[in-house]
């Protein structure tokens, strides 16, 4: 496990594996998301070549933003 800080260093997540294996995010107080290798292939393909925001809120995130695009995309854990 990898741990890290969040963008605004108000907390720390971890996570397990890789984008080519996919990953298990662990969150807050036992939250976790599953991000497959097949989802990291269709994000690629979506924001290949351009330049977006990130949007690191987790109820909010900015329009067409990398976060949008995730809360969209995955199974809602988030």
């Amino acid at each position: 496990m990898k741990d890290l800080n969040t963008w605004a260093g108000r907390s720390t997540f971890s996570y397990a594996g890789s984008v080519k294996e996919g990953t298990k995010i662990m969150y807050g107080q036992s939250r976790s998301v599953y991000i497959t290798a097949e989802h990291y292939e269709n994000l690629l393909k979506q924001f290949s070549g351009k330049e977006v925001n990130i949007g690191t809120s987790r109820d909010n995130p900015a329009r067409n933003s990398v976060g949008e695009w995730l809360m969209k995309t995955l199974p809602k854990q988030l």
